[in-house]
């Protein structure tokens, strides 16, 4: 959500000026894996049953 967004924006940007940038579709998710300071993206896909919510 909204704080990975800001931590992404901080690591590379070092701000959060840029968080717009690195904002996700709606019904998006992520999984990130944080080793000695390396942050790498494992997965990214579209949660498709949270796109059809009332």
């Amino acid at each position: 959500g909204q704080g990975i967004q800001g931590e992404l924006a901080k690591l590379k940007r070092g701000a959060v000026d840029d968080i717009h940038r690195y904002a996700q579709p709606n019904a998006s998710y992520s999984v990130f894996e944080l080793i000695n300071g390396r942050c790498t993206a494992l997965k990214w896909g579209i949660a498709t049953h949270l796109r059809h919510l009332d």
